[in-house]
């Protein structure tokens, strides 16, 4: 793909090593022949976790593909947020979490999407929407929606006089499962063809809103809607996945009306925002304080910034590392289950501390 011909591209050949086709020991032995310290796991399915269950490098990462524990004692930490993952988490995590200052998905809107303004109603007829009605979206698998969720979804859209559910169509039996769930609003129903990626960044500000699933929440998508200016309601729970949209609103900074308490404020915050355009379009002025400018400039979209937090996390795992053999001789058991933060200084010099939540952490 684009991002991974990029990827190589910044790369000498020497330093871009392709392992596609070997077992899991052979590219265990060859990373750790190549000396390396530091190994981060990305991969969602967790296909090739193997290789790090023989201990190639001296810290072991998980970040960004899976949003949760891997439960796998020879993963050292996970890259998290404090919003998604709050400390009160940690003793349900086998991994320390390592948090990054603002949320710890990494976004590259800015370079790859640049702003184009749209024309709404270009869009909407392109995507067969109406041009006259509230469009309510969410852009997640269908698998993600509840039955809970789509009935409060259902119950706001019966209770507009003008307003259809814009969702992202899979074909065959599930689109004509989430039409039967609809019942009598199943015309209401608008399934959104699929799109590549840029086309899809694009065609979200056709939206006005956006709404969040419950247990597993938007995440990218959450991140496209407000790229292209669409406010994102959403009703944090007490899992990662349920926090991800939240930990998503929390990088544009304080201020989000949007973020829900319990179902029934989720419901009229929904209601409020498809209804009354007047308190739709302040939560819209809201995202865009200082224009586009203002919204790029957001911790959420501020790339380089991102960069250096995220560099000096892994900074900080590697000198954690030294001290941990340092002081236990190698011995990661007496290590294993602490409740160790990082916290980082946010200063040029990269200096760190170390914020201790018990006596006894290294």
């Amino acid at each position: 793909g684009k991002f991974r011909r990029t990827i190589k591209g910044s790369f000498t050949p020497a330093r871009f090593h392709e392992v596609h086709g070997k077992s899991d020991e052979e590219v265990a032995i060859y990373v750790n022949g190549l000396g390396i310290q530091v190994i981060v796991d990305m991969d969602y399915n967790k296909d090739r976790i193997g290789i790090l269950a023989l201990r190639p490098a001296r810290v072991q990462v998980s970040w960004l593909a899976h949003p949760g524990t891997t439960g796998a004692d020879y993963i050292d930490h996970i890259v998290i947020d404090q919003i998604v993952a709050t400390p009160e988490m940690q003793p349900y995590a086998s991994e320390s979490m390592v948090y990054m200052k603002h949320h710890y998905q990494i976004n590259d809107h800015r370079a790859s999407y640049p702003y184009q303004p749209p024309n709404i109603n270009q869009l909407r007829t392109r995507e067969e929407l109406p041009t006259d009605k509230t469009v309510l979206a969410n852009f997640n698998g269908l698998y993600k929606i509840e039955p809970k969720t789509f009935r409060i979804w259902m119950k706001v859209l019966k209770n507009m006089e003008k307003g259809v559910l814009w969702l992202v169509g899979e074909g065959g039996e599930s689109d004509e499962n989430i039409r039967n769930q609809a019942d009598e609003l199943k015309d209401r129903i608008i399934l959104a063809k699929r799109a590549n990626f840029d086309d899809h960044i694009r065609r979200t500000a056709a939206a006005d809103v956006f709404l969040d699933s419950w247990t597993y929440n938007a995440h990218t998508t959450a991140v496209d809607a407000l790229w292209g200016g669409v406010p994102v309601i959403t009703m944090p729970g007490r899992s990662i996945n349920s926090r991800l949209a939240a930990g998503v609103l929390a990088g544009l900074g304080p201020g989000s009306e949007t973020l829900a308490r319990n179902p029934e404020e989720y419901e009229q915050m929904i209601a409020r925002m498809a209804t009354r355009p007047g308190i739709r379009a302040r939560v819209q002025r809201w995202l865009t304080i200082g224009g586009r400018r203002g919204l790029e400039g957001r911790p959420l979209f501020d790339t380089p910034n991102w960069i250096r937090d995220f560099e000096g996390c892994l900074l900080g795992m590697v000198e954690l590392s030294a001290l941990r053999e340092q002081t236990l001789n190698g011995d990661y058991s007496e290590w294993r289950g602490r409740e160790f933060h990082f916290v980082r200084a946010f200063q040029p010099s990269w200096e760190w501390e170390y914020e201790r939540h018990w006596p006894d952490a290294i």
